[in-house]
């Protein structure tokens, strides 16, 4: 299924949860204005059916999350372009999706014979924090990057705390993470 493919390649080159992937809109998916494309991930409030919009961790979690280059360089856009006219980016994931993308993730690695109870689709999140980490990136790019608040201190919530990143600039931290060409 090429949903679940994308929703994973997404996942594992982006640092997301898997809640605001899967529940992403084709609306979502944009290009700024120095051509960067990226995800818009934002709160949107629910309507009476809790199901019925995207919620984030909480509303600091907003962000616009680019695309890393290698997803680019393997087709998501070519693989977007047609979902268009789908309100969802990922309609057979949702809204059952996260329960059926993590069983299947799970499957996968039992599979492959690499399960182990630290490993697991969330895992993905946790490798783009270490590797943002060892790309040396700086603190405040990464937490903007994965959807954290900057931090506590004074100079945290204060001063970095309404500093605002541009795409191209969470781009370039991003891209400092290497992965094996897909």
């Amino acid at each position: 299924m090429q949903e679940w493919y994308w929703a994973v390649m997404l996942l594992a080159h982006s640092g997301c949860r898997a809640k605001e992937v899967v529940q992403l809109l084709t609306a979502d998916i944009r290009q700024d204005k120095d051509g960067g494309w990226f995800c818009n991930v934002v709160w949107k409030e629910a309507g009476a059916d809790a199901t019925a919009e995207p919620q984030l961790k909480n509303r600091k979690s907003d962000r616009q999350v680019p695309i890393h280059s290698n997803l680019l360089k393997a087709g998501f856009l070519d693989w977007y372009t047609p979902r268009h006219t789908d309100r969802r980016l990922f309609p057979l994931l949702f809204p059952y999706g996260l329960v059926k993308t993590t069983m299947t993730f799970s499957r996968l690695l039992k599979k492959l014979k690499i399960k182990r109870p630290a490993l697991s689709l969330h895992s993905l999140r946790h490798t783009m924090t270490i590797k943002l980490e060892r790309a040396r990136v700086h603190y405040s790019l990464m937490r903007r990057l994965l959807g954290h608040s900057i931090g506590k201190s004074v100079e945290d919530r204060v001063y970095l705390g309404s500093l605002k990143y541009s795409v191209k600039e969470l781009s370039e931290a991003l891209e400092a993470v290497r992965f094996p060409a897909i």
